[in-house]
This record gives C-alpha cells, structure tokens and sequence, in this order.
C-alpha cells in the first residue's frame, strides 16, 4: 500500500476551549486569586474589539467553548457586549464572583 492508498485520517475531534482574561482590576481582594486581582490592580482590559477578534479566530480554529474571566469581568463598561457576540456564535461561560449581579 502506498501513501496515496493509505485512507484519510482526519485530526480527532478535540474539545478546544479559549480562556479569555479580560480584565485584571476586581472588586474583591481574595488571597487564592491565581490572576492577583484586586480593587488596587493596574486597569487593565481588552475592550470589545479585541475580544471580537479573539472569538471570530477561536471559531475559525474549531474552537468549541470561550471563558471569560478576570479580575472581575462585570467591572467591564463592555462585557454584556462580548457576551452576546461570542454566545452567538460560540458556548460561552463567563466566571465571576457574582457581586456585582442584581437580579
């Protein structure tokens, strides 16, 4: 059998999930925070484009899943924006402490 004989074999279907920090401030100091937020952290944020930037590639990648996650990603004027564009075309998780939801 030679090479152009040998059947196709496609890449296994890997479940690729993109980790998104979108922010790095907080409004909590917790001590086991592995990103260091904190109401002191320098601002720091990837606004709307980036993030639509970063989806629009994962889906190109054959990405399955985007987290958001922070700091604290509700501090972010933006982050009800990059939700829906990434829910739209993505399973999309946002990680937060919660605090700063009103229901």
């Amino acid at each position: 059998m030679t090479s152009s004989d040998a059947p196709e074999s496609n890449p296994p279907d890997l479940d690729w999930k993109l980790w998104i920090y979108t922010n790095y401030d907080c409004n909590l100091r917790c001590p086991y925070c592995v990103a260091r937020s904190s109401p002191q952290a320098p601002r720091r944020a990837i606004g709307l484009a980036t993030s639509q930037q970063l989806v629009n590639e994962a889906l190109d990648l054959g990405f399955s899943d985007i987290f958001f996650t922070g700091g604290e990603p509700f501090m972010l004027a933006e982050i009800y924006e990059m939700l829906a564009y990434a829910s739209a075309r993505l399973r999309t998780t946002v990680l937060t402490n919660g605090m700063l939801l009103h229901g």
